[in-house]
């Protein structure tokens, strides 16, 4: 073959002209679709959950989902301290109820459902070393897709979102002890696994040349941790006993909290109170990310029972932490509570600054001695009640009335009336 006809026969392979190359383009795209149909067409391609991803497969995946995560995180500012004892305790309880189905827990294997799944959930105990905590906050709200990881269900609740990473940044320090302790309020009587064999023991039963894995299948990312023998079951709360047990968790045996406690004293409330807030939160009407996974599972029964076990209960002391405030704050707090911030008695940098807050008593007071939608703030947890203002008045939780109500508050507001209001006798509403 001459250098003419070579030469010949490579243009006609490599056209030089763009337009040249539409034809073939257009050749391949066709052949690709029809060859995408006929292996839709033949189910050829073996989608069961049986066997996980080949080893490259999973690999790509998994590093575009963390190439997606880190790009967003980018735009996550960290305004939260994660190592606040009180952000930690409240992940914790929600990891236990929700998160440790799937993801196990220190002493804890994953259960066997989740270990059949394809993608498989990753254990989550050394989820802090491998991702910053923007990347956590990112995939704790956003959820992945093909995957059973949802979404946060409240878009608008990133301080519950923060809470969970603050408990997950802490995950891989602890041991089975430290976790029971924090993550139950009552280790002996409300840690249903405690007694449960531990990998030791099974071993001692079973045949330890392998540990245990659902179906016999290992996909390219599980650990040893995650074939611990399960000890994290799929289960409803009424099945295994005290349907409460998911209560005490947060709010503590008894209702009246938990030592860095973020969450409320429920014996301060009524039970019509209690059970009106227990349905808002069941249809989302109230909305928590945390409490609206607890509530939407209990039946119309269930809310009367628990708003009548807590809510029947006598006043008791909150066991947050002990509130010592100076009597010039807790004055500054009461003249809040009793008459609101108006421009004649504004205080700060300009007295003439424009300013209307109401006065809390005429709702927490007032009308809560006639109407059970207005809690008692008597004696409730501190922590509770700054964090419930400052979510209010940055509108980071929607709630009309208290987003109006708190947005003129100053940060030394907020210290005046949660110092005020903690330093009451705890108290019921006198209905």
């Amino acid at each position: 073959m001459t250098d003419d006809n070579i030469a010949q026969t490579s243009h006609s392979l490599f056209p030089r002209h763009f337009k040249q190359w539409i034809g073939a383009a257009i050749g391949f795209a066709v052949l690709g679709g029809l060859v995408a149909l006929a292996v839709i067409a033949t189910g050829v391609v073996n989608l069961g959950a049986v066997k996980p991803h080949l080893v490259p497969v999973a690999h790509v995946l998994h590093t575009t989902f963390q190439r997606s995560v880190a790009a967003r995180a980018e735009a996550v500012p960290e305004t939260i301290a994660l190592d606040d004892p009180a952000l930690i305790l409240a992940g914790a309880g929600h990891y236990s109820n929700v998160c440790a189905n799937c993801h196990g827990a220190p002493g804890l294997g994953q259960n066997p459902i989740a270990l059949s799944m394809r993608p498989e959930p990753p254990t989550l105990i050394r989820a802090a070393e491998r991702y910053e905590p923007g990347e956590l906050f990112v995939i704790l709200r956003d959820g992945v897709r093909m995957t059973a990881m949802p979404a946060w269900p409240v878009g608008d609740r990133s301080d519950e979102v923060w809470a969970m990473v603050a408990f997950l940044n802490q995950l891989p320090t602890m041991d089975h002890t430290q976790y029971m302790e924090l993550a139950f309020a009552d280790t002996k009587s409300q840690a249903p696994w405690a007694n449960r064999a531990t990998r030791a023991d099974a071993e001692k039963a079973q045949d330890s040349s392998r540990p245990y894995l659902a179906g016999d299948t290992q996909s390219a990312f599980t650990s040893d941790e995650a074939t611990l023998l399960p000890a994290v079951g799929f289960t409803d709360t009424r099945a295994m006993g005290d349907i409460a047990d998911s209560c005490v968790k947060c709010h503590g045996v008894d209702g009246a909290g938990r030592e860095n406690g973020l969450y409320p004293n429920l014996t301060l409330q009524s039970p019509e109170y209690l059970e009106e807030q227990l349905r808002d939160f069941a249809t989302g009407t109230r909305q928590s990310g945390i409490m609206w996974t607890v509530a939407a599972n209990l039946s119309d029964v269930d809310i009367k029972n628990l708003a009548q076990q807590f809510g029947s209960k006598p006043a008791m002391p909150s066991l947050g932490p002990v509130m010592v405030a100076d009597d010039a704050l807790i004055a500054k707090g009461e003249q809040i509570a009793s008459n609101g911030i108006t421009v004649e008695n504004a205080t700060g940098d300009d007295a003439t600054a424009p300013a209307n807050v109401q006065a809390c008593n005429v709702c927490h007071v007032i009308a809560a001695a006639n109407v059970p939608s207005f809690p008692t703030l008597a004696g409730q947890n501190p922590l509770y009640l700054k964090r419930q203002l400052q979510l209010f008045r940055n509108a980071t939780w929607h709630f009309e009335q208290m987003n109006v109500e708190t947005h003129n508050l100053e940060d030394t507001d907020i210290d005046a009336l949660v110092a005020y209001f903690a330093s009451l006798p705890a108290k019921k509403p006198a209905f």
